[in-house]
């Protein structure tokens, strides 16, 4: 289904939500430089498919060590980063040649459409509370109401981050259009922290 929405002025015309690439060997990519601006074809890909997720795959030695990690370790939708930030998207990594990224993680990361996360909050509650808090506002438990299992796959993107042990991983999102949580598929567990930066 083909969706076209003005949020915030931001296009975002999707033909399907979410691209999953896997190579067949662990392949070394250089998806951004130092100065934390994506390379190549990359802003295409998230502006088409939303949240783009690569398995088998790990980010060249000369920015391995930028960013920071991070682990939210509850259900709670949100974003990184704002319109008037100059670096709005995010990329996350499993980097395999780390050794407490090594192992499977036993929590994912999700990923919902701001215009998905807009409308499930109109249905909570009224117009006006959704228009006053705007779309930069969190979306606290969001899909409380529903089993996560019903609407993964349909609405919401699932990265399991559970490619077997010593293979990595990354994903990328715009933080314009996407909103995104942690989920911890067994409780009490919320895995090791992700890689993340942020860019332009």
């Amino acid at each position: 289904i083909r969706q076209t929405v003005d949020n915030a002025g931001i296009p975002f015309d999707l033909l399907h939500f979410g691209l999953k690439v896997q190579f067949e060997e662990a392949t070394e990519l250089c998806l951004h430089d130092s100065e934390l601006n994506l390379l190549g074809d990359c802003k295409t890909l998230i502006k088409r498919f939303g949240a783009v997720i690569i398995s088998n795959a790990y980010l060249n030695e000369g920015i391995r060590s930028i960013g920071h990690r991070n682990r939210f370790p509850h259900l709670n939708f949100h974003r990184d980063r704002n319109e008037s930030q100059p670096t709005p998207y995010s990329l996350y990594t499993r980097d395999p040649r780390e050794e407490d990224q090594f192992e499977p993680r036993t929590s994912s990361t999700l990923f919902a459409a701001n215009l998905v996360a807009y409308l499930q909050c109109m249905r909570e509650e009224n117009y006006d509370a959704v228009k006053q808090r705007g779309m930069a506002s969190h979306y606290d438990n969001l899909f409380a109401n529903e089993s996560m299992a019903d609407v993964i796959g349909r609405v919401v993107i699932e990265q399991r981050w559970d490619e077997p042990a010593g293979v990595g991983e990354i994903s990328m999102l715009d933080n314009r259009t996407l909103l995104h949580s942690s989920y911890l598929r067994r409780a009490g567990s919320p895995g090791y922290r992700i890689g993340v930066r942020y860019l332009g």
